[in-house]
């Protein structure tokens, strides 16, 4: 070089690209670094996934037990049902299947503490102890359920 203003802008623009050198070196660490962490996030979701899954899956494993149990226990029970169902007259097997349909389901209540645990009404003295001898179906007055002594 035989200009010395041609070997200064030389210089700075070697000066200036160390300068944006050390910028890219820079922005590069910081790149790697977030990669790091996204990496190791990753892998801890994958963890955590991977845990959760074989929770879900012991859970679907005992859930499968307990349907099975369910099941069978309602077979017995339908064929216990039939057979008592067999003992009930047909007249209270209506007045049963008319109050069950009246009341969503719930024809049959327990009477607790002497009061009618479908309403919250104490039905008269006759009523409780004529439910207590069992020889009849009595039903409460409020709610028209079918009382029984538990």
């Amino acid at each position: 070089m035989r200009n010395p203003k041609e070997l200064q802008d030389l210089q700075e623009e070697a000066a200036s690209l160390r300068r944006y050198l050390a910028v890219l070196e820079d922005r590069q660490l910081q790149a790697m670094m977030q990669s790091e962490d996204g990496e190791k996030a990753l892998s801890e979701s994958q963890q955590r996934r991977e845990s959760r899954e074989r929770s879900r899956s012991e859970t679907e494993a005992e859930l499968r037990k307990e349907q099975a149990a369910l099941q069978n226990s309602l077979a017995t029970l339908g064929v216990q049902r039939e057979a008592a169902l067999a003992a009930v007259s047909a007249e209270d097997m209506e007045k049963y299947s008319s109050v069950r349909r009246s009341k969503r389901g719930l024809a049959v209540v327990r009477l607790e503490g002497g009061s009618c645990s479908g309403c919250g009404v104490t039905p008269s003295a006759a009523r409780i102890d004529a439910a207590r001898s069992g020889q009849e179906i009595v039903q409460c007055g409020n709610c028209g359920r079918i009382l029984y002594l538990g």
